[in-house]
């Protein structure tokens, strides 16, 4: 594929570049334990797929959260009985479960468009095609 910036023939799907450049190698603790660690060149960071899912519902979590603090400081003020907490909670995780519904096709444009992105390999232009 042509970069349409510098006319280079060195692009590639972000996918390919990405894989590309992923290294996992195995790490061993001084206590024995081994874990795989994943290290990306420079090249396959600027070629990364978009956040999963879940980081698109990141800011609604905090504010989920946030609002829980605030609910179970003033129901434990007035005095509120179980049921009412458990209905707050309730409401809380209906108010997630809403925000992920819309964030979620984000996620899913976002990754769309990802896989059809094309990635200079001498200027670094991004374009799609």
């Amino acid at each position: 594929m042509q970069c349409p910036k510098c006319s280079s023939h060195t692009a590639v799907k972000c996918e390919i570049a990405y894989e590309q450049g992923k290294t996992t190698s195995t790490v061993r603790g001084s206590d024995g334990t081994s874990r795989d660690v994943t290290s990306l060149s420079a090249f396959a960071q600027r070629a990364a797929p978009p956040i999963s899912g879940v980081g698109y519902t990141g800011g609604g979590m905090a504010v989920v959260g946030f609002i829980w603090v605030v609910l179970n400081d003033m129901s434990a003020m007035r005095g509120q009985d179980v049921t009412t907490y458990i209905g707050w909670i309730a409401i809380v995780f209906a108010l997630l479960f809403i925000w992920r519904l819309l964030a979620l096709p984000k996620y899913f444009r976002a990754r769309t468009d990802w896989q059809n992105t094309w990635i200079c390999g001498t200027c670094g232009h991004k374009f799609m095609v």
